[in-house]
């Protein structure tokens, strides 16, 4: 790869037109919607894959997962970022499973 590119942030559904042959020191970090089971199964043989969330609103993540594996399932939005702390709405929205709920977020960053 000329460029050099070492890191790509996607969306699931964009990553699934390209090709992640010979983008074996490419890290990926997916975001933006879910990220189904396939597309970690696809992405992460050979590489770093980390699941990111955030609020639509913003470009920034709020939670992050760690490195994923094939064969681990959809993937989950992770544990807050450093500086992060989530709502009340959110920890209620992950209270029945907090590896892969989706909560609608709102974050608590000061003004």
């Amino acid at each position: 790869m000329r460029e050099h590119v070492n890191v790509l942030t996607q969306t699931p559904s964009a990553a699934t037109a390209l090709n992640p042959d010979g983008l074996d020191d490419v890290a990926v970090l997916f975001g933006g919607e879910a990220c189904p089971a396939d597309i970690v199964d696809r992405w992460a043989p050979g590489r770093v894959v980390i699941n990111a969330y955030g609020p639509t609103e913003i470009t920034v993540y709020a939670t992050m997962s760690t490195p994923l594996t094939p064969g681990s399932g959809p993937a989950p939005i992770g544990a807050p970022v450093n500086g992060y702390t989530p709502s009340p709405q959110e920890r209620s929205a992950n209270s029945t499973s907090p590896a892969t709920a989706s909560p609608s977020a709102t974050t608590d960053a000061p003004p």
